[in-house]
Parts: C-alpha cells; structure tokens; sequence
C-alpha cells in the first residue's frame, strides 16, 4: 500500500509496457493549511502505467480509509490481471477500461464492506486516473478529482466533476461567475463507496509525444485558476517540479484542503 502522506514514484521510474516516448511521473500529497488529518491518497504505478488520485470524503468518518482501500484495490487488480502490459494493441482498449473499472468497482464493496465493520456509515472517497499503454491512455473518474492534459500551452479538462453545483452549471440554474463567495454546498453527486453499485466514467484518447498529464484533487483545482496550471505545468516539464510548484501555489491560496497532485509527461 502506497503511504498517504507521502507516497511518490521517482520521476525517472523505468516502465514495463512499452510506448513510443518515454514517461516520466511524480505523485505528492499535502495535508494543506487547515486540515488536521490528510485523507487524500495516490498511486504511481509506471510498470502498467497507472496514475491515480483518491480524495476521501470531508466531514465524514474514514474518508483517510476509503481513499487508501481505493487506490491499493484499483493498483491489485492491474498487478494481478495477466494482461501483457509490454505491447498492449489498440484491440485491448476494451480488457483496459475493463480492468480499470474493476479495480474501482472491487474498491467500492471493500469500503462498503469495511464502514459495515467499522460502523462508519457514509464513507467514501472520489476517484480520478489514467492509465497508459502504446499511445493511447484511459481516462476513468468518479466525483471531483480530475484529470487534465497540457499540449502545447493548451490545457484541457478531461473529467466532469460529479457534484451537485456542476449539475447546476450544466442546467443553467446557476452561473460559474455565481459560485466564489455563493453558499452553495459542493456535494457530491457520485462518488465510491457512498452506493451498493457504481458508475465509473471512462474516455479513451490518443497521446502525444510532450503530452503533460495532471490528476488532481479538489484541494488543487479549486484553490489554482486553470491559466495558473497551464503556466506552471508550461514552465515546470519536470513532473516532479511541477508537482511541487502546484502545491505550493495552492497553499499560498490558503491550502483549505488536503492537496494531492499526480504529473505525467510523455517525453
């Protein structure tokens, strides 16, 4: 099990699976400015080219717990799979998004099953990743962590926040010029864990050679514009500089969140 405080990959690690570009990652979580407890958790994973974020419910007991049961049932699943990583072909797109949704699916009745042991009723955690092979990388979330990509000086939304305010915006019945100062609570509308069953959104998009990757949590994304990440992941193409950069930032906005970033780039 990767550590929750502190759990990275040296931006260097060699991977198995074989791709036209090298890949470079760096995972980091902080505790923030407010929070007392860190219940963010990560996974860098190069050998099968998984990255991943999870961010365990605010507010309710055993977020910290839900986080960690997701990010090592989500890494178990892959290790475990006989997939040939080395020499994946664009035929298995379906076997990936099969595992990956597993690992998620499999996550969710172990928290379920360990807040019925523990008698932590509600808990749970979000869920945002992507996963790697040849040229292509699968995209699968759950809740408001995120995933982004930097190509060329273009940064660009890969994930739907699954939560009540984004419901709002995409109906209408609120503006995003609404939302700073408003009293709106950003609940979940989705998340692993919080139901006996889930559903996990998943893309597939093709990569290109000095793609940047960011998985984020909400502690990131909601603190940094998204013209400061383009600037920084811009002027940072080491992920492991960039990472550091990132939180820095959002600490320096406040860090009223538990913060945890994830960077990938394609070289």
């Amino acid at each position: 099990m990767m550590d929750n405080k502190v759990s990275v990959a040296p931006p260097n690690a060699a991977s198995s699976f074989r791709a036209p570009w090298q890949v470079q990652g760096f995972g980091l979580t902080d505790v923030g400015r407010v929070r007392e407890r860190n219940e963010d958790a990560f996974v860098v994973l190069p050998h099968v080219g998984l990255f991943a974020v999870a961010d365990g419910i605010g507010g309710l007991p055993g977020g910290d717990v839900a986080a960690r049961i997701l990010v090592t049932a989500v890494r178990e699943t892959l290790e475990d799979s006989d997939t040939p990583w080395s020499g994946v072909s664009l035929a298995d797109s379906a076997r990936r998004r099969r595992l990956l949704v597993q690992g998620v699916e499999r996550a969710n009745c172990e928290i379920q099953a360990e807040a019925r042991r523990s008698s932590r009723r509600g808990m749970g955690t979000t869920f945002a990743g992507i996963l790697m092979s040849e040229d292509q990388v699968m995209i699968a979330h759950v809740g408001d962590s995120r995933v982004y990509r930097l190509r060329g000086r273009h940064l660009e939304l890969l994930t739907v926040d699954h939560s009540f305010v984004n419901q709002l915006l995409q109906t209408g019945v609120i503006r995003a010029e609404d939302i700073p100062g408003s009293r709106i609570p950003n609940l979940l509308a989705r998340s692993v864990g919080a139901k006996s069953t889930i559903t996990v959104d998943t893309r597939i998009e093709a990569t290109a050679s000095n793609d940047t990757y960011l998985v984020c949590t909400d502690g990131l994304h909601d603190l940094l514009k998204d013209d400061d990440i383009a600037a920084i992941l811009s002027a940072e193409p080491d992920p492991c500089k960039a990472v550091h950069t990132l939180i820095r930032h959002a600490n320096e906005q406040g860090g009223f969140d538990n913060i945890t970033a994830v960077a990938v780039r394609l070289g």
